[in-house]
């Protein structure tokens, strides 16, 4: 199988398997345990492995780039709770220092253990003080690295969501030149979402999105809010990636 999927969240691991029967995200395996139990082995031959995946932004970020299913890369947005303003305001940023955040690190050593061609890591605007860390490490297995900031309303949807990227290759890995990606539907302007749209399940429901969502939410419809809300936007992730693709091609 071309893909790997991990999250331990079992109604976006459903969500993943979903778009996976319709075609929309590369198809793969999906792994629904913690991230902690995962070895090296059990990941080796997959060429794209998307963790703390949420509902599959990572695989379809890379369909968006143009990428082929088959391209080798690694996707990760580790939780962001000890990272998130939400943690600030209540004396409680912990950073990479924290159980949940600080998964980056099991993410690295896996990161270091297979050695993918290239990576992709997200997260909220508050990893800023741990982010030398990411990129020390990456840097310290050979890869060449780059951070960018940016918003998902600068991509068309109807909230910031600020994020931090950080893409990073093996020197002498290439990507090929993408492939024409078509148009997406999955983000719009606010109340505009087309029907049937898979990436809009509970069309229904507007609001703003963004890390730190209360788990005191229950029913259906928070399930919906908290899978978008821990979900990467892929055509943010898309835009970072064709940097990404310029700049190893030497763009």
């Amino acid at each position: 199988m071309a893909a790997y999927y991990n999250d331990s969240d079992p109604y976006c691991i459903g969500w993943i398997r979903n778009l996976m029967k319709a075609g929309l995200i590369p198809d793969g395996e999906v792994d629904s345990r913690s991230i902690r139990d995962v070895q090296a082995d059990d990941v080796r031959g997959f060429a794209q492995c998307h963790w703390f995946a949420g509902i599959g932004g990572g695989g379809y970020a890379c369909r968006l780039a143009g990428l082929p299913d088959d391209a080798p890369i690694w996707t990760g947005g580790p939780p962001c709770q000890d990272n998130s303003t939400a943690a600030a305001i209540h004396g409680k940023r912990e950073g990479l220092r924290g159980e949940r955040s600080g998964l980056a690190h099991t993410w690295l050593d896996l990161v270091g253990a297979c050695r993918p061609h290239r990576v992709l890591f997200e997260n909220v605007v508050g990893v800023a003080p741990w982010i030398a860390e990411i990129v020390g490490r990456l840097e310290g297995l050979g890869y060449r690295v780059s951070r960018r900031r940016g918003t998902a309303a600068a991509v068309g949807a109807p909230h910031p969501r600020r994020r931090v990227w950080v893409s990073a290759h093996l020197d002498g890995a290439r990507l090929e030149a993408p492939r024409q990606a078509g148009p997406s539907a999955a983000v719009r302007g606010a109340g505009a979402a087309a029907a049937r749209d898979p990436w809009d399940p509970d069309q229904s429901w507007g609001g703003v999105l963004d890390d730190g969502l209360s788990a005191r939410l229950a029913g259906v419809r928070s399930r919906v809010v908290h899978g978008f809300g821990n979900a990467w936007v892929p055509q943010a992730a898309a835009e970072i990636l064709r940097a990404m693709m310029t700049t190893e091609n030497g763009g």
